[in-house]
């Protein structure tokens, strides 16, 4: 997809709905810091929403050439991974976010993406004192450095 195919979010962006997604806002800062990101009237526009007819963490994200950018997640965690989605896909400019037209939509393939672990029983460090391999309730009984070097 060529530059001429995308809209470009460039100098000042509104940006409404920042007060229930703040973390969204601040990756957008982050990411793109040459981006004047302002919570009121600007020619370019981003907004951020729920939709609760989205599954958990699944999201909407509608572009425009105007350029508007409508944002919606299914939940909190669907507004941060459509955010996500356009900083990944946004280019390398860190004065302007390129967003491909129309619309895209993702829904994750499990309800929640996570990984848990018991770090108490991971074990990669073998010669380390305190290895455990069972229990909940156990204490932890390796070292204090022996968490870092698992």
């Amino acid at each position: 997809m060529s530059s001429s195919d995308q809209a470009l979010l460039a100098g000042t962006v509104a940006v409404s709905g920042t007060e229930a997604f703040p973390h969204a806002l601040r990756r957008l800062k982050e990411a793109f810091p040459g981006v004047d990101w302002q919570a009121n009237d600007a020619d370019a526009t981003v907004a951020l929403s729920i939709d609760d007819s989205l599954a958990e963490g699944a999201f909407r994200i509608e572009t425009t050439t105007a350029p508007s950018v409508a944002i919606a997640g299914g939940s909190l965690s669907g507004v941060i991974y459509a955010v996500e989605h356009l900083i990944a896909n946004g280019g390398t400019d860190p004065a302007t976010l390129a967003v491909a037209p129309g619309t895209v939509s993702e829904a994750p393939g499990l309800a929640y993406r996570t990984f848990w672990t018991w770090d108490h029983s991971t074990n990669w460090e073998l010669s380390q004192v305190g290895v455990q391999e069972i229990g909940v309730f156990n204490p932890y009984s390796k070292p204090p450095g022996g968490f870092l070097a698992d």
